[in-house]
């Protein structure tokens, strides 16, 4: 037999006896195919395939040569970790066509191992966090920096599930929850599962991550494994906040702009509509403030704005909504406020702003005053259709209008 197949092209390594052959395969790192004889001396041929098959040696192609042909002893030697039988006597293209399935299939195995060792490398080498699991959510394979998320110790993760690795996590423990929730979620609906979830580490700094969990199919439909990958969008989320807060905050005051005051409005009007409950909406200004900036500067201007502003929002209770209309002129909503108790407020806050003393910057001292005008929206009284964001800005402002007229420097309804 030997030589015949080294006719074929097969380099040939006989051994003596069960344990040679053993001891051989194990220290044969690529694979081979193994014709062994199911009796041999010192180790049979099943015992053979299922020691190799028991220390992790599976890259080898076992065919059992024998002259047993039961169904229950092929199936033992299967059992065993047999890949494919030679039933003595056999015909030289029987042999040659085993030899030619062996070949293909260490191919195959040699391809596969290519690939995952490729994938191997990829994955150290992504700076994102990725990990593969199988579809009950046991860990397969992490690269490096997801193991770095969770600063897990020396150990072995294969075969854990998220709960169970929660234990170890160091940090980020939040994301390992998340982590299982969103392969639930992504296996329910059979489709990509996007999701953020935010962390601290354990220097407590905040995080936020962008967790995609993509479920795999097999050639019937089957999930059988998922993959998940981390994407640190901490930057991106604290720009998206600077930009929301430019876009709804006033820099300078700190109140709400026009815009998203307005939006405030409409919903607490909605509300006082809908509820039939009073509401007051008061715009005021500061009176004569263009020439503040022209006699003072404009640096004693804006500290003029600040001041007034913080003496309003501290005047008005938490309920109430201050937005900066634009230059000196600013507005507050006041729910559940009749005229009576808003008119009280916003006088109060009047009185305590004209109090107020500025200094400029050459050091001379001056007071500014204050003008309110407000509208009040009554249910019993009002047409609620009527009763519009535009109809009570333009009540307020004509209040506001009768105050410059009185003389400035007091509340007008």
């Amino acid at each position: 037999m030997q030589r015949l197949v080294e006719r074929w092209g097969y380099q040939v390594e006989v051994v003596s006896d069960g344990i040679a052959a053993y001891e051989y395969l194990t220290k044969t790192s690529r694979g081979v195919i193994a014709l062994v004889d199911w009796m041999m001396p010192g180790m049979e041929g099943p015992a053979i395939c299922s020691a190799l098959l028991n220390a992790g040696f599976t890259q080898h192609y076992m065919i059992l040569v024998t002259s047993r042909n039961a169904v229950t002893d092929q199936a033992r030697g299967r059992d065993a970790g047999a890949h494919d039988f030679l039933v003595k006597p056999f015909e030289t293209l029987e042999l040659h066509s085993r030899l030619r399935v062996g070949l293909r299939t260490l191919r195959i195995q040699e391809e596969m191992a290519m690939r995952e060792e490729q994938l191997g490398e990829l994955l150290s080498a992504l700076p994102l966090p990725v990990c593969f699991k199988d579809s009950a959510g046991r860990w397969l394979e992490a690269n490096p920096a997801c193991l770095a998320l969770f600063n897990f110790p020396d150990g072995d993760y294969v075969g854990r599930t998220a709960q169970e690795l929660r234990e170890d996590a160091r940090q980020a423990d939040e994301v390992l929850a998340a982590m299982s929730a969103a392969d639930s979620a992504a296996l329910s609906a059979e489709e990509m599962h996007r999701s953020e979830v935010e962390y601290r580490t354990l220097t407590r700094e905040e995080r936020v991550l962008d967790l995609t969990t993509l479920p795999l199919y097999d050639s019937k439909g089957h999930a059988h494994a998922i993959i998940q990958m981390a994407n640190d969008i901490t930057a991106a989320k604290l720009v998206e906040k600077e930009l929301r807060e430019e876009a709804t905050v006033d820099p300078l005051t700190g109140v709400f702009t026009r815009r998203e005051f307005m939006r405030n409005l409409e919903n607490a009007l909605s509300l006082a509509r809908r509820h039939s409950h009073p509401i007051a909406f008061c715009i005021c200004d500061i009176d004569k403030f263009k020439m503040v900036n022209d006699t003072y500067g404009h640096q004693a201007g804006d500290a003029v704005l600040k001041r007034f502003t913080e003496i309003l929002v501290s005047g008005l209770r938490d309920t109430d909504v201050v937005g900066r209309f634009g230059g000196d002129e600013f507005c507050a909503i006041l729910p559940f406020s009749a005229e009576e108790g808003a008119i009280l407020a916003l006088d109060r806050i009047r009185q305590r702003f004209h109090n107020e003393s500025f200094t400029a910057a050459d050091g001379t001292t001056f007071h500014v005053s204050g003008s309110f005008g407000v509208a009040v929206y009554h249910a019993e009284r009002d047409n609620a259709a009527e009763m519009t964001t535009e109809r009570i800005l333009e009540l307020a402002d004509e209040a506001l209008y009768r105050c410059k007229e009185a003389g400035r420097n007091t509340v007008s309804a």
